[in-house]
């Protein structure tokens, strides 16, 4: 894909939240990144998921790839704030839970 090519978000599949057992219902990590393209691959080698960071004449290049890079680094995020905030309850440390717990609940789509 060149720098020219101008593609919408295109995100396949999942809603947002939990699903029945608890799980997060977006597409799973590894998420991979070549250019401003964000994507993952099911078991197999296919496509599961893609997106595309959109160039715009006032973005700048480095805007726009970082901003894929940080689209790529959330499913690992999640994953470490959500473990951060187990951390946090476990030794006492309520509040600081509370504003980790608040942020997954955002990632879910629950506020």
């Amino acid at each position: 894909m060149n720098s020219e090519t101008k593609m919408q978000l295109s995100v396949v599949s999942n809603e947002r939240g939990r699903n029945e057992m608890g799980e997060t219902k977006w597409t799973q990590g590894p998420w991979r990144m070549v250019g401003k393209a964000i994507y993952a691959l099911n078991d197999d080698g296919t496509n599961r998921f893609y997106a595309s960071v959109q160039d715009s004449e006032l973005t700048l290049p480095e805007e726009l790839a970082a901003n894929a890079r940080l689209m790529a680094a959330s499913p690992a995020m999640y994953r470490r704030l959500a473990a951060c905030a187990q951390n946090l309850r476990a030794i006492g440390m309520m509040e600081e839970a509370a504003m980790c717990d608040e942020v997954l609940s955002q990632a879910r789509g629950e506020n």
